[in-house]
């Protein structure tokens, strides 16, 4: 080298601090050397200090304003979720479920990037594995929505909102700590803290339960079906999931599908079933039929099915004239629309929510009002509608009309058996209807909203004037079958399935 203190020694990058102050090469920065006798090229100013490391030198990585903001951020949204939790009249119970968990595991990753914000490859991996509990962590908020008081379905936007945003603020973490580690404990760890969660609340429900027989059977399905899926993640055989997804799908109906006895312990089987779907994804799992969203709704209606028939059976058979006559049909009808589902979900999820809209219609219960009502039974049977309407991207819109037109038609040959069952003279007085009966059958099978209207129109007219002579049952069906028929017309023109 002849002693040049301006010229570099091998081929290795070298700290400016390392060559004479008469160079005026910057003493912070990172220099490249070619080989020996090389003249020292500049490569970067380092932030913080340039660190005299082996066999090259590095400047030294610290990601303190990084993780500094990122850390603010995830502050804002612990702060979010303890105010929903305060406020569980607006946002429900379900918060207290699903928010202690998610804290928890921000906290500690908070704690832990900020302890290592200037040790970059533990800094990288910190960072990788946050983000990918935090892309899990907003899917599950964002599924659990429904669950939240109807009137209040979208007071936790703002959190997701905050969620997404941290987002950005983990990838600015990760490009500062250079590389690309990431695992998926986070979101795995979250997972195993909503199952004790639900199974906490399971216990607790045991504990006060009228049928405590029945909970235990739902407890030990939840034990079995929570083991097959630890399983699937300790021997990756994913085999198992597709009767998984079935399982917890069937559990989670029969719990809404009873509130008297459950509660609202389905929320924690939900939060649970939520979540394994973004740990199994993040774990590279093949989640397509564990997860099938339409298939779901129809194992949940299939799950309350049993328990919710008893219910619709007692309200409509007190309903004064009507109910009696019509109980027995629209169960056979519910009963088919939900064994259809299988063969063709979304039809006949629509076909369902459409009958249970009609049934709380006759009824006298308005739907969307399940946080006004302490009645056990009502909120079951509302539950149950709300499985059913939750799944509006299962099938087309108009799918729903269809439960009402099938209502419509066990309305129309309830009004035919009451006319042929009146006395002389009365019948004679009935004649007009047979008219139009036939009439309103072929409107109905056509599915046009304009024929419906037509054939409305005439069945009111003929209505009118057989009910000031006959009365009773055959002016409540009647009048009941005529505004049926007009709100057929309005979900085929105007809603389109929205509001049977």
């Amino acid at each position: 080298m002849c002693g040049d203190p301006c010229k570099c020694e091998d081929g290795h990058k070298k700290c400016g601090s390392v060559f004479a102050p008469s160079c005026n090469l910057e003493p912070k920065s990172l220099y490249d050397c070619s080989g020996p006798g090389a003249t020292p090229s500049k490569l970067e100013a380092c932030t913080a200090e340039c660190e005299h490391t082996s066999p090259d030198h590095q400047c030294k990585i610290d990601c303190t304003p990084q993780v500094m903001s990122m850390s603010a951020q995830i502050d804002a949204i612990i702060e979010q979720m303890n105010l929903l939790m305060k406020d569980t009249l607006n946002s429900g119970n379900i918060t207290l479920l699903a928010y202690p968990p998610l804290i928890k595991t921000l906290e500690e990753a908070k704690a832990e990037m900020l302890a290592d914000a200037a040790r970059p490859e533990k800094l990288n991996l910190e960072a990788g594995t946050l983000r990918n509990t935090i892309i899990g962590a907003r899917s599950v908020m964002d599924a659990i929505r429904p669950l939240f008081p109807k009137k209040n379905v979208n007071a936790s936007l703002p959190l997701i909102q905050d969620l997404d945003e941290l987002v950005p603020l983990i990838d600015s973490v990760i490009a500062c700590s250079g590389g690309n580690q990431s695992d998926c404990s986070g979101i795995t760890q979250l997972l195993n803290d909503y199952k004790d969660a639900a199974v906490k609340r399971i216990n607790e429900i045991e504990t006060t339960s009228s049928n405590s027989t029945a909970v235990k059977d739902i407890a030990q399905k939840f034990q079995d079906v929570t083991d097959i899926i630890d399983k699937v993640f300790e021997t990756r055989d994913d085999s198992t999931l597709p009767a998984a997804g079935k399982t917890l799908n069937e559990i989670i109906g029969t719990m809404s599908g009873s509130f008297a006895i459950y509660s609202n312990a389905s929320d924690g089987v939900n939060l649970y079933y939520e979540a394994a779907k973004e740990a199994l994804k993040c774990e590279g799992f093949n989640i397509t039929e564990f997860a099938d969203k339409c298939a779901g709704y129809g194992y949940q209606l299939q799950g309350a099915l049993d328990n919710i028939l008893k219910y619709i059976q007692d309200l409509l058979n007190n309903v004064p004239i009507l109910g009696p006559l019509i109980s027995t049909p629209i169960l056979d009808a519910l009963r088919e629309a939900v064994g259809s589902i299988q063969d063709g979900a979304g039809t006949g999820i629509g076909k369902t929510a459409g009958i249970l809209v009609g049934i709380l219609q006759i009824v006298g219960i308005a739907p969307g009002t399940e946080d006004e009502t302490s009645d056990p039974v009502k909120k079951s049977l509302l539950a149950f509608l709300g499985i059913a309407t939750v799944a509006g991207d299962c099938g087309s819109p108009e799918d729903k009309c269809m439960g009402a037109i099938e209502i419509a038609r066990i309305l129309l040959q309830a009004a035919v058996n009451i006319v042929a069952n009146l006395p002389f003279p009365l019948n004679l007085a009935a004649a007009p209807l047979k008219v139009v009966v036939d009439q309103v059958a072929a409107a109905l099978d056509s599915g046009s909203g304009a024929t419906i209207a037509t054939a409305a129109a005439a069945l009111k007219l003929a209505a009118d004037g057989i009910n000031l002579t006959t009365g009773g049952a055959t002016t409540t069906v009647l009048g009941t079958l005529v505004s049926g028929l007009e709100q057929i017309v309005t979900c085929l023109t105007t809603d389109k399935g929205t509001t049977p």
